[in-house]
């Protein structure tokens, strides 16, 4: 089965964007305190380990597992949101935590902080009656409220929401309404004051690919080159992927462009003082995320690299240095 995405703009609307902001609020301040709960539970399991010298389960402290306690006692916070929706981002921000958390007792990385205008996820049982108006318009019943919730904001369970597409993307959701392609859990999410339904979906690919589990790609990471590829029973095939040279050079230009405009902001004239400082600054703000997106670009191209080159060395297994 291959499992793929697909973003749809939900239509403007005042009353539902006004609740997906109040839930994507909501959703923020739950994940954030469902990771100090998780992180409590881990400091609680560190001292029971030095008095008892076992580390204790949860369902014999608490009776049930971390993920569904924490439910427990955040879901006032979010009475208002559809239950599905609080218990799977608890669930989230839990594992999250388990995954980060050798390096996070190591000290080499902080606890995640999740931002405020962050995704939000929705079940595929809260999707319901996916329609077709035309290929540019369809129409969805999502269950976004408690019933509770319902009652606050004076609107059914499930609300009527438009999705507007375009070409190729509307083809996904035909085989969805046909059932060739089955609805996943989603999510909902923000960009530049619109809000967007990612749709997953997963489907029978028609290239199945076997490959050798005994064959294995060996990768090690450096700093000059950032992944060096090797196969356990070639030992002439090495092959260098991605060069940090390509960023440096970029960051050296986007700080040398900043400190251009740093130099220039204080003859700026009264059009770009406006309000103040804020926009005074405006400029430089949009230059200071470009390092970074341009840095997980690079990392997407070369790791998507390294499968493929995987897979057209028929190796079954990727193994990268600790």
């Amino acid at each position: 089965m291959a499992t793929k995405t697909m973003k749809y703009e939900i239509r403007r609307d005042e009353k539902l964007y006004n609740l997906l902001r109040d839930i994507q609020y909501t959703i923020w301040r739950i994940k954030n305190r469902a990771t100090t709960a998780a992180y409590d539970w881990q400091q609680f399991s560190f001292s029971y380990n030095e008095r008892f010298g076992k580390y204790p389960k949860a369902k014999e402290i608490l009776g049930k597992s971390v993920s569904a306690d924490v439910y427990g006692f955040l879901k006032d916070m979010g009475r208002f949101i559809h239950s599905s929706t609080v218990d799977c981002a608890v669930q989230e921000a839990i594992k999250k935590f388990e995954n980060d958390k050798i390096k996070i007792l190591k000290g080499e990385q902080s606890i995640q902080q999740y931002r405020k205008n962050g995704s939000f996820p929705i079940r595929a049982s809260q999707i319901k009656n996916l329609t077709k108006v035309n290929n540019k318009k369809y129409t969805v019943k999502l269950s976004l409220l408690s019933r509770e919730g319902a009652k606050e904001h004076n609107c059914k369970g499930q609300i009527d929401v438009e999705l507007r597409t375009g070409d190729g993307a509307y083809q996904i959701l035909d085989r969805i309404i046909e059932g060739s392609y089955k609805l996943c859990d989603s999510r909902i999410t923000k960009n530049k004051n619109k809000f967007y339904l990612l749709i997953t979906y997963n489907f029978e690919s028609d290239k199945v690919e076997t490959l050798n589990k005994n064959r294995i790609m060996g990768i090690d990471l450096g700093v000059n080159i950032p992944a060096m590829l090797a196969i356990s029973d070639n030992k002439y095939y090495r092959e260098a992927v991605g060069d940090v040279k390509e960023i440096q050079d970029f960051q050296n230009q986007i700080e040398s462009r900043k400190r251009r405009l740093q130099r220039q902001r204080k003859w700026c004239g009264e059009g770009s003082i406006g309000h103040g400082i804020k926009t005074r600054i405006k400029p430089l703000e949009k230059l200071s995320g470009k390092i970074k997106r341009f840095k997980d670009t690079k990392n997407h191209c070369w790791s998507r690299y390294i499968v493929d080159q995987a897979v057209k060395h028929n190796c079954g297994v990727i193994q990268m240095e600790d």
